[in-house]
């Protein structure tokens, strides 16, 4: 009986290891698949600026179909679209100076969420530059995510059930009788 019972508390406490485990495993997974397909690129343009300041520049890109996309200077709005049904904008004029850093987010139809849209390259936010000088970007907003999630649980996992039968055999194996 004390066997069965210690046998039945192992079982359940190596079941508890394996489903907290698994939780980071399906988590990662649920979390890419609710952020969709949804992409938003945009440009400055025209960039490099030219005199007279301000310079007359407008936001143009791609987004979901029927997104209203806004641009922004830090927290001041500069400018809000809408993307046509094949997915593209292009805003109407705002005035920029040289060194304006300009962002771009999306929010969709029915205002359910909002992210932000990056350059071709990827870039988060666009410096608008005059033509003397070269076209450099601001530097991007740190990574805070980690796109190898996935691997290290997996790796994770399969170290806890080597260790489990490790432990199970070296068990078994002292207990054998000689």
């Amino acid at each position: 009986m004390r066997r069965s019972v210690r046998k039945l508390t192992r079982v359940v406490t190596l079941g508890a290891i394996a489903a907290f485990a698994a939780v980071p495993l399906f988590a990662t997974s649920a979390s890419a698949q609710s952020s969709g397909d949804a992409v938003c690129t945009f440009n400055v343009v025209p960039n490099p600026i030219s005199p007279p300041f301000p310079a007359a520049v407008r936001i143009e890109g791609t987004a979901p179909a029927g997104t209203e996309v806004s641009a922004f200077n830090g927290a001041t709005l500069l400018v809000t679209t809408t993307a046509d049904a094949a997915g593209n904008f292009s805003s109407g004029n705002f005035s920029v100076f040289p060194d304006t850093n300009v962002s771009a987010n999306f929010v969709d139809d029915g205002g359910s969420y909002a992210t932000g849209c990056a350059d071709p390259e990827g870039v988060l936010v666009v410096r608008a530059r005059t033509g003397a000088e070269s076209i450099q970007r601001a530097q991007a907003l740190a990574f805070t995510g980690s796109n190898n999630t996935t691997p290290f649980v997996l790796i994770g996992v399969t170290a806890l059930i080597v260790g489990i039968v490790l432990t199970v055999a070296a068990r078994r194996r002292h207990h054998t009788p000689s």
